[in-house]
């Protein structure tokens, strides 16, 4: 997974999206490989893992903002201003109970990111 590849080098023949072969210790390592695998004078790209994520967030506004529309359109008028006032302790309690389960959910079912960000891109012509 990502998480136990920060700091390595990947490459790949596009800059915008890398689908590394390989995790590699050093930029060498991921040319030599690069070599091995794509033709003489084609140019790769060599990247560093810098930010694996490790989390996602649950946008709650969103979520009050729906069941509040939800409501409004079941009811009408009456329920409206629904939600308008929630509490701070109370939003963040929510927050943090949706957000944990959530990644409990992606853990079960695999869904968990395993993608990273990358960083100290270069070109290398082969």
């Amino acid at each position: 997974m990502a998480n136990n590849n920060e700091g390595k080098w990947i490459w790949d023949t596009s800059d915008e999206v890398f689908r590394p072969h390989d995790y590699f210790n050093t930029k060498e390592e991921a040319i030599e490989d690069a070599k091995a695998q794509e033709d003489e004078g084609e140019v790769i790209y060599v990247g560093q893992v810098t930010d694996p994520i490790t989390s996602v967030n649950i946008d709650v506004d969103n979520i009050l903002e729906m069941i509040s529309d939800q409501m409004y359109e079941e009811v009408g008028e009456v329920a409206e201003g629904y939600l308008d006032r929630v509490e701070q302790k109370a939003f963040t309690e929510l927050e943090s109970r949706l957000n944990d389960t959530l990644m409990k959910w992606m853990e079960e079912f695999n869904y968990k990111p395993d993608f990273f960000k990358v960083g100290n891109i270069e070109g290398v012509k082969l």
